[in-house]
């Protein structure tokens, strides 16, 4: 996804489900289709093995190959791939830390 924001940072999606229709042409499965919609809505745990292990599989391929489409993609471009690497990747560690931690805000401001 990270992949996808640096190739064009103004689209307005960068899911999986979006990107596969973009750059595989390939619809995946929702999760509300397995999982149901509304109050309705169970969570994954509650979802049947024969009805999740499909739907777990197909997202670890096709995040799979979504990441060799878009990294041959960015490798055509120097400037964006350098700026991925440089900075978008190592941001990654930062914002997982600002996460898992929480930031103090200055209400004063």
């Amino acid at each position: 996804m990270l992949k996808s924001y640096c190739l064009n940072s103004v689209a307005s999606r960068h899911n999986m489900d979006d990107l596969s229709e973009h750059y595989l042409g390939y619809t995946t499965t929702h999760f509300t289709d397995i999982a149901g919609k509304g109050k309705k809505q169970i969570t994954f745990n509650q979802v049947s093995i024969d009805d999740g292990a499909p739907y777990a599989c197909e997202d670890v391929i096709v995040t799979h190959k979504l990441n060799e489409v878009l990294a041959q993609e960015l490798v055509n471009y120097a400037t964006l791939y350098k700026l991925y690497q440089t900075l978008e990747l190592p941001l990654i560690a930062v914002l997982v830390t600002m996460e898992r931690n929480g930031v103090e805000l200055d209400a004063k401001l």
